[in-house]
């Protein structure tokens, strides 16, 4: 327990850490806002940016049971054809 001067409040060793973290991440949020203003006014990713990443897996077929050497994927659960 600590007490708080002035006003002689006893607070413990959890709320202390509980106010450090939540000043960390107000600290965190303010400089991510100031590197990077774009993702907070949601201009990063739009309907208008270009897709990265190929379309769907349609020329994917799971494995019909665990092999050795099985990929990520053996065993994925896919929508019926």
């Amino acid at each position: 327990m600590w007490t708080v001067p002035f006003i002689h409040w006893q607070i413990g060793g959890a709320f202390v850490i509980m106010v450090v973290t939540a000043l960390v991440g107000v600290l965190a949020y303010i400089a991510c806002r100031i590197q990077n203003p774009a993702f907070f006014r949601k201009e990063t990713l739009t309907r208008s940016t270009e897709t990265l990443v190929p379309g769907p897996l349609s020329h994917f077929r799971p494995s019909r049971g665990p092999s050795v050497g099985a990929s990520a994927y053996a065993g994925a659960v896919t929508r019926p054809r």
